[in-house]
């Protein structure tokens, strides 16, 4: 019985799902309503570009015809852009427009934008006027019938023009004055805040209720800070007030004095020498190419208020750059870089830096006496002079030393030879006069006649021929003391040679070994009647052995005392 009504159920459910359906089949189709638009912005500015776009709504639409209209004394026709699918083809010529789907199976079907129009609001048009466009007699095709669609329009008001008034009307930083006082036309001030204040209290407004004001830079550190407010305009105008605020230090701490670099870094090249906290001189050498080079730089003390990073357009040879890192107390250090930028290559190898300067003349000889003169000429004169300056100099400076060092040594060594040259030959001259020095003669009177020589000097000629083997007389003993030589009664008179002796009295027993004894071997000036009164007589091995006085001696002993 259950399992009967079940079926009956179900059957009866069937039966009214297959009614329903059939009856849905039978209703007649309502065709979507067709219809047009021409749609954009209710607002717009002189010089504006405004965008306004044409729809159609409806069914199988495959072709679409129009006329655009607009007000040409405020608007201008700037362009035209097709919305609709990619099977369509829109055409604008001359203000008609022509739209059909050329693959015949993409009509449209309900509602879509098919054209979008641009205008340009003239710069001449008045706040306040209404500028319009239209697109009438819409005609709308299904491939069998056509359809006519009422017209679509669009209008806006021309509103007035943004303003460009980017001043503040107000500025004021709470209980802080501010110098000099708040003006819109003033764009710079300053203020001074205790070290307690980490952000300065601003207070402004903007004199437009269109424009925009924004702050930057107000987290205040020791020193010197920059706040800036910009002003934006409702027309995009900008204009920038800027506040110097100096916060104070913390009376409690000590002030550091480090007004050193932690480090120091060209955009181009490298630092020469390496870079050093304590070296405040550095060079860097760029080629040719390089036109601009820029520093970068931090301090060492997080403190330190501050360092500057210059930038230079660089000209050929030197440029000179210089970073000043300012401690917290205020003392501040100068980093100078000399930038090199290297000249260009014309054919030649350029000379690197300065020229350097050319040699001084050399000195007058009477400035360089003696043997340094040709010293000088002999070692400096081929030598390119501007070699002995610049580094050359200490390599220089060494050689004369060695070079001083040497002709001094060389100076002490010749005088030793010298000098032991003299002692030789005085000690050979001292060996000859320790031999027995032969009888010495009587000294003639001073008023002798010149006749008795001449005997005296004739009469020993004959006994030495008659006699040659005659035996020498005996010499008797060196006397201790000389006699004493008178001086001669006239000033003009040389006086007599101490080494030589005269002839003793004319006897015709002298025998000639004694004439030739008697006779000194190397007079020093010979007396003239020495000269006339002794003949000459031929050299013998016993002439050349002769004595010294006692006045030559003395003067030797004396020399080697002063040696």
């Amino acid at each position: 019985m259950r399992d009967h009504a079940m079926r009956k159920n179900i059957s009866s459910a069937l039966a009214g799902f297959l009614a329903a359906l059939l009856l849905w089949c039978l209703l007649p189709v309502t065709a979507e309503a067709a219809g047009a638009s021409f749609s954009g912005s209710g607002s717009v500015r002189a010089g504006d570009s405004v965008t306004v776009t044409f729809s159609v709504s409806g069914s199988n639409i495959q072709g679409i015809t129009a006329v655009l209209h607009y007000d040409s004394s405020a608007l201008t026709l700037t362009g035209t852009r097709q919305l609709i699918g990619d099977s369509w083809s829109v055409d604008m010529s001359g203000g008609n427009l022509l739209a059909y789907d050329q693959s015949l199976n993409n009509p449209i079907s309900g509602s879509s934008a098919v054209l979008a129009v641009t205008f340009r609001v003239k710069s001449g048009v008045a706040a306040g006027t209404k500028v319009s466009a239209a697109i009438t007699d819409i005609v709308t095709s299904d491939g069998n019938s056509d359809q006519n669609l009422n017209d679509a329009s669009w209008s806006a008001s021309v509103a007035s023009p943004p303003s460009g008034n980017a001043n503040l009307s107000g500025l004021s930083c709470g209980s802080y004055a501010l110098s000099p006082s708040f003006s819109a036309g003033t764009t710079e001030y300053s203020v001074t805040v205790p070290y307690d204040v980490s952000r300065l209290p601003l207070d402004y407004s903007a004199a437009d209720g269109g424009a925009n004001v924004s702050v930057s830079g107000n987290q205040l550190s020791v020193g010197v800070n920059t706040v800036v407010l910009t002003v934006t305009a409702a027309n995009g105008a900008t204009r920038r007030y800027t506040i110097s605020v100096t916060r104070q230090p913390d009376p409690t701490a000590t002030l550091s004095s480090d007004a050193d670099l932690a480090d120091l870094t060209p955009s181009e090249g490298k630092l020469t020498p390496a870079f050093a906290p304590n070296i405040t001189e550095y060079a860097v050498y760029v080629p040719y190419e390089t036109t601009k080079l820029s520093l970068s730089a931090t301090a060492k003390d997080s403190k330190a208020l501050g360092v500057t990073q210059p930038d230079a357009a660089l000209k050929q040879g030197d440029n000179v750059l210089t970073v000043t890192c300012t401690a917290e107390d205020g003392t501040t250090r100068d980093y100078t870089v000399h930038v090199v930028r290297m000249p260009g290559f014309a054919g030649t190898l350029p000379q690197i830096g300065e020229p350097e300067p050319e040699a001084p003349a050399p000195e007058p000889d009477d400035q360089q006496p003696g043997p340094f003169r040709s010293l000088w000429t002999a070692l400096c004169a081929p030598v390119d002079l501007p070699l002995l300056t610049g580094r050359w100099v200490p390599l220089y400076a060494i050689l004369a030393l060695h070079l001083v060092v040497l002709l001094v040594a060389l100076f002490f060594i010749g005088r030793s030879v010298g000098i032991s040259r003299s002692r030789r030959r005085i000690l050979d001259r001292l060996a000859r006069m320790e031999q027995p020095e032969p009888q010495e003669t009587q000294p003639e009177p001073e008023h002798e006649p010149t006749a008795q020589p001449e005997e005296s000097a004739q009469e020993p000629a004959p006994a030495a021929s008659a006699q040659p083997e005659a035996p020498e007389p005996e010499i008797p003993p060196e006397s201790s003391e000389l006699p004493e030589i008178p001086e001669p009664a006239q000033p003009e008179a040389p006086d007599p040679a101490p080494a030589e002796s005269e002839p003793a009295p004319v006897e015709p027993e002298t025998p000639a070994s004694e004439a030739e004894s008697a006779a000194p071997e190397e007079p020093e000036t010979p007396a003239p009647e020495a000269e006339s009164a002794t003949p000459e007589e031929p050299e013998t091995p016993e002439s050349e052995e002769k004595t010294l006085d006692r006045e030559s001696l003395d003067a030797l002993k004396e020399e080697i005392r002063n040696m």
